[in-house]
């Protein structure tokens, strides 16, 4: 045990795991984007749409409000546009963004570019884990055996969803920087020094947090919790906060201020997506994420987190730290999950870091109490088995060959020759929005003779709305049984026959995982296309 705690406070191993996480990052991190041969649009509905916010943008003609990126808010996407620039310089980048003309190579690149940046920022957290566990076992005094660092910079690393979702150009990622830095900033609140820098430090972060994503504001919980919770109910820094917040955001997010009815119209559709007459007292929602999404999104790794903050608010040293961090989890957490209409685990994101520094304390105090080697097969067993299977989920992403849209697009290249035309249709209910768009460009880019692909309120049963193909497209919760529902329905009319199923698959060790009931946000690179072909009589 004495040689384990040795091997994991070794400098070497702050280097593996850096490694480690960077490697798991990387991989797969030109998945799901368009080529020149294959213009498809990303796997990602939503890296289409930060394309959109930033070709809204340019710079030389003096146009720098992405109206559209005020669904949620501006300021990575000024940080993109700002790198995009030092890229395009440096002749990384062809184009511009407001130069893209639909999906090809060079849509492709910026995305990456986009990620790389999304991926430097997760990086960054993991060495921010590293200070905040750091000063939090000085002011416990708890400086011997202080494993904490590296247990948390072990856990971030191989976090699932915290690496899938760095291969997303969102602004996520850059939400829990920004949280990590307010956390470590709010550990010097007490000093009698630089109480007011710090003020002003942490309220700055905080709106830019907020000009990241609206919802980040909650973020301001975190300072002020540590505040009341070491019984300071009152004095200037429960200003200063706020102040600086409001000056943070406004640097983060100025065409809000300045050009309001600009960013009026998309903050209102963005408010238009929630749940309607959800009781207040109806946590149903709340307990299917801790039940259900959360383990998903962090494999085994929930098997730690839960009793962590158990323990945390049990211990007598943590637990005002405890329950500051608490505070912001309660006042973010119950909203989102009683008004966010899908199922997604995104929304749970901003909740990892205050659950990996919890665990990692948890693991530090357990492996100084207890020298059994039964808690070091347990916890081997939950970092194993979780790195596994981020790593088998990351090179599936890819394996670009194994994409269910490039074997649809390969399955119809075969019939190229094919003279005749061809008639598509859509099974994809809620999702024809994005699909027909996308499978409509795939489909041009055989090429074939083809007509429009329907969308999925077309009776294809109908004689006069009878189609060569149907593509049935079962996505998550949100789809999957009306979609199963109508394609069964196809199936016993002997109209159409099951010609192909295009799936992606996840393996470790050759025992494959099955996804099906994965949060939405997972299977952007996971859906399961089914090709249904026209009976000939």
């Amino acid at each position: 045990m004495l040689h384990l705690m040795n091997f994991i406070m070794d400098k070497r191993f702050l280097v593996l795991i850096f490694i480690l996480a960077a490697g798991l990052r990387l991989i797969g991190i030109g998945s799901g984007l368009p080529t020149d041969e294959l213009r498809q649009f990303p796997d990602h509905c939503d890296e289409t749409a930060s394309l959109h916010f930033l070709s809204q943008m340019n710079w030389k003609e003096g146009r720098f409000n992405p109206v559209a990126a005020h669904e949620e808010g501006t300021l990575s996407v000024y940080l993109w546009m700002a790198g995009g620039h030092i890229a395009k310089g440096l002749g990384l980048i062809k184009r511009h963004s407001h130069q893209l003309v639909g999906p090809g190579k060079d849509y492709s690149n910026y995305v990456i570019y986009g990620r790389v940046v999304v991926t430097f920022f997760d990086l960054a957290s993991l060495f921010l884990i590293f200070f905040i566990l750091r000063r939090i076992n000085f002011m416990v005094g708890a400086s011997e055996n202080s494993t904490a660092p590296y247990w948390g910079m072990l856990i971030w690393a191989i976090l699932p969803f915290e690496v899938i979702h760095s291969h997303y150009m969102r602004a996520h990622v850059l939400g829990n920087t920004l949280l990590l830095i307010i956390i470590y900033l709010s550990l010097f609140l007490k000093e009698e020094k630089s109480k007011i820098k710090t003020s002003m430090w942490i309220g700055l972060v905080v709106g830019l947090a907020a000009a990241n994503r609206y919802t980040y504001i909650v973020s301001m919980t975190i300072p002020l919790a540590f505040l009341f919770v070491h019984k300071i109910f009152w004095d200037k820094r429960v200003l200063i906060i706020p102040l600086f917040a409001l000056v943070g955001f406004f640097i983060g997010d100025m065409p809000l201020f300045l050009d309001f009815e600009s960013a009026k119209g998309p903050i209102l559709y963005q408010l238009s997506f929630k749940l309607q007459n959800v009781p207040w007292y109806d946590f149903s929602r709340a307990l299917v994420y801790i039940t259900e999404i959360l383990p998903i999104g962090t494999w085994a790794l929930w098997i730690i987190f839960y009793p962590a903050l158990f323990f945390i608010l049990y211990e007598k040293r943590y637990r005002l730290l405890a329950l500051s961090w608490c505070a912001f989890m309660l006042v973010y957490f119950v909203p989102a999950s009683k008004n966010y209409p899908l199922y997604a685990i995104r929304l749970l994101l901003p909740l990892f870091p205050f659950f990996t520094l919890a665990a990692a304390l948890l693991l530090q105090n357990l492996f100084i109490r207890t020298r059994h080697y039964a808690a070091v097969t347990v916890v081997s067993f939950i970092f194993i088995s979780t790195t596994l299977f981020t790593f088998a989920t990351v090179t599936a992403m890819a394996d670009r060959k194994s994409s269910p849209f490039v074997q649809f697009y390969n399955y119809f290249k075969e019939l190229k020759g094919e003279q005749k035309q061809l008639s598509f249709g859509l099974l994809a209910k809620g999702w024809d929005w994005y699909q027909i768009n996308n499978f409509n460009a795939i489909l041009d880019s055989v090429p074939i003779n083809f007509s429009e692909v329907k969308r999925s309120d077309s009776n294809y049963l109908d004689p006069t709305q009878k189609v060569n193909y149907i593509i049935v497209f079962k996505f998550d919760h949100t789809n999957s049984d009306v979609v199963d529902v109508r394609m069964n329905e196809l199936l016993i009319s002997k109209q159409y026959r099951l010609e192909k199923v295009f799936k992606r698959k996840i393996s470790i060790f050759n025992v494959e995982v099955d996804y099906q009931f994965f949060p939405t946000d997972f299977r952007y690179h996971f859906p399961e296309i089914y090709l249904l072909a026209a009976q000939t009589p």
